[in-house]
């Protein structure tokens, strides 16, 4: 997949994900099937991954190729994966002590998509360039 498909679906999700946002906060969701209550943040939680992926293709988008490729190889699967694993998770947790809900999934897989995205942009751009 080419730079520029990969930061359009980037910019795509992130627009999806704004839009639940505003849904979220506003408490303007009408619709029974979208969400739950009025101010559900499920749907937010669904869209989160592709706030670091725009993040990161826009990056990867001035980088060389093969550091672009290297990235978007662990970037294909970790956010359908991400996505998956936000999807299995309860929208609400009776848990006090770790609360294991769509909201916490999709903050701890962003942060560990970001994490490793940094460290694989890091060895592939020094293995590109050298000492």
């Amino acid at each position: 997949m080419t730079k520029k498909k990969v930061l359009v679906g980037g910019l795509i999700g992130l627009m999806f994900f704004i839009y639940s946002t505003m849904i979220s906060i506003q408490g303007m969701c009408l619709y029974k099937y979208v969400c739950n209550r009025s101010h559900d943040d499920s749907l937010m939680a669904f869209f989160l991954p592709f706030l670091p992926l725009f993040l990161f293709s826009l990056i990867t988008y001035f980088l060389k190729e093969e550091t672009f490729q290297s990235w978007w190889r662990f970037a294909r699967i970790a956010t359908p994966l991400s996505m998956f694993l936000i999807f299995l998770a309860p929208s609400y947790s009776h848990d006090f002590m770790f609360p294991i809900e769509k909201g916490t999934v999709a903050t701890g897989t962003s942060f560990l998509f970001a994490l490793i995205s940094i460290i694989i942009l890091a060895s592939s751009h020094w293995k590109a360039y050298g000492k």
